[in-house]
């Protein structure tokens, strides 16, 4: 009885061993994770107007309502929405797609703006192609109609904008006398939108959020830690030697069966060993 307690408390240890391991690399691979991610995202981001990239893919969070509805009153992407963004080839684009743009604005100056393609056009003096962009909240905000912003595919030379009514004398898309609020520089096309994103995007944007993602994992491991060696302490030397003692031999000894068994456990095999073969022998001779 004694025996079989004595194994299944051996059992229960050896599987909390392994759960600590377990939960120890668990632990250790989301601090590396959040780490990562903090540093991919301070590296992305400063050479992409503030927005970080991940693989490819820019995360980003609706800051103004003018994308908020369409015309009709239907929800499109709210404040506080993340935004999951691609940023296929800028000649893919098409009308009616949704894009980010780094807009260079008369009041206040560069801004991250998510707005609806209305238009494509040529520059008459460059030639260059441009996409013109409009909020399309006019459900709330009717104003929104006469504004649009140009995007183009790269940096202008110009650094600062002042708004001005269109008058390229081509009506084909309703763009004369509309003010054109900004130019921009294409950034991305919206992928997907999501609420739970923009939420923990902005929580992990807090310098608090991201102390605690580290913070507390790494306060497990050392409590983990500290509770291994306070148990070692409390352990008797004897109990000690047996067990550690044990396994060295057993891993200085791996081709010795014998090693990592104490001298009683070692007295018993062999007990058993003879008795077995005894028990062999009157067998062979019984036949």
């Amino acid at each position: 009885m004694e025996e079989q307690v004595k194994k299944e408390t051996n059992k229960k240890k050896g599987a909390w061993k392994i759960i600590e391991k377990i939960l120890d690399w668990v632990v250790g691979i989301f601090v590396v994770f959040i780490a990562a991610i903090e540093i991919i995202s301070l590296a992305t981001s400063r050479s992409n107007y503030g927005v970080p990239s991940f693989f490819g893919l820019q995360i980003s969070v609706v800051a103004t309502d003018s994308m908020a509805y369409d015309a009709s009153g239907k929800e499109v992407y709210p404040v506080g929405d993340g935004l999951i963004i691609k940023k296929p080839s800028f000649s893919s684009l098409a009308i009616g797609d949704d894009i980010t743009f780094y807009g260079y604005y008369n009041d206040i100056g560069g801004t991250v703006t998510v707005h609806r393609i209305i238009a494509k056009e040529t520059d008459a003096s460059s030639s260059k192609t441009y996409f013109v962009c409009q909020g399309t909240n006019s459900y709330k905000h009717s104003t929104i109609l006469n504004q649009v912003q140009k995007v183009y595919e790269t940096e202008s030379d110009s650094t600062y904008f002042t708004s001005y009514k269109n008058k390229t004398g081509n009506d084909k898309y309703g763009l004369d006398n509309k003010e054109v609020t900004a130019y921009g520089v294409y950034m991305g096309k919206v992928a997907s939108s999501s609420k739970a994103l923009g939420g923990f995007y902005t929580a992990m944007k807090q310098p608090w959020a991201v102390i605690l993602m580290i913070f507390i994992p790494c306060l497990i491991i050392a409590g983990t830690s500290i509770a291994d060696i306070i148990k070692l302490k409390k352990t008797p030397d004897e109990e000690l030697e047996k067990e550690y003692g044990d396994q060295s031999k057993k891993k200085d000894n791996p081709d010795d069966p014998l090693a990592g068994l104490s001298e009683e456990e070692k007295k018993k095999l062999k007990q058993e060993m003879v008795e077995k073969m005894l028990k062999d022998q009157q067998e062979k001779g019984g036949k």
